[in-house]
């Protein structure tokens, strides 16, 4: 009997998703489907049914008008999301099909999917920490915020050796940037630059990925 029931509310919730999915992109309930080929196909695909489920619960929370997605966008989202086994990393994933399908929400960049599924937990507090700091910030000069290593590593709590290996990740996707670089010239008339890793600044860029793996209000 409960087995019966559990299969049922599996195959709905699974219908569910997929009527949401094709009111987006028809192919992308299809990709939802081929999740299941994979080795570890129950855990991914119950993954990206449930962040589909949570997207549509919050489009229905706001009211949100929907749109179609692109599938370089959609399918990306689905396919990556699947991966996501860190709550907090799975909320983003839900905000960015949110925001995707939102016809009030700016366009979301088609690398934001390839971005967010690079990050880590740590980096993804950090990424937050910052886009806080900047909406707090004087509206015109929001994206050159700086922000102090020591606010970062003790308000997240935690260690150097995290902040440092998150931070050479964060510069490297363009997420954030230095907030000021030491060009130094060198004996064979070369210069080299030398980035200040104990301050930053979110890039314009980092600001609006982070703001497309944010609820929408």
């Amino acid at each position: 009997m409960d087995e019966k029931f559990s299969a049922e509310v599996v195959r709905g919730a699974v219908e569910t998703a997929q009527d949401f999915l094709n009111s987006l992109f028809k192919p992308a309930a299809q990709e939802l489907g081929n999740i299941l080929g994979d080795n570890v196909r129950h855990w991914r695909f119950n993954n990206a049914v449930r962040i589909t489920l949570e997207a549509k619960k919050l489009i229905e929370k706001h009211g949100i008008q929907l749109k179609q997605v692109s599938p370089t966008i959609l399918l990306p989202i689905l396919e990556q999301s699947s991966l996501a086994d860190d709550e907090s990393l799975q909320k983003k994933w839900v905000a960015l099909l949110a925001n995707a399908a939102s016809h009030q929400s700016p366009a979301v960049h088609v690398s934001f999917p390839r971005v967010l599924s690079e990050l880590t937990y740590i980096e993804a507090k950090i990424m937050d920490f910052l886009y806080v700091k900047s909406l707090a910030a004087d509206k015109v000069t929001m994206v050159s915020y700086t922000v102090p290593y020591e606010d970062i590593v003790s308000a997240l709590q935690i260690t150097d050796e995290e902040y440092f290996l998150a931070i050479d990740h964060l510069f490297a996707v363009g997420l954030c940037v230095s907030s000021n670089v030491t060009v130094i010239p060198t004996f064979d008339s070369m210069e080299v630059a030398i980035r200040n890793t104990r301050s930053l600044v979110i890039t314009g860029y980092g600001f609006e990925f982070i703001k497309a793996c944010t609820e929408p209000s």
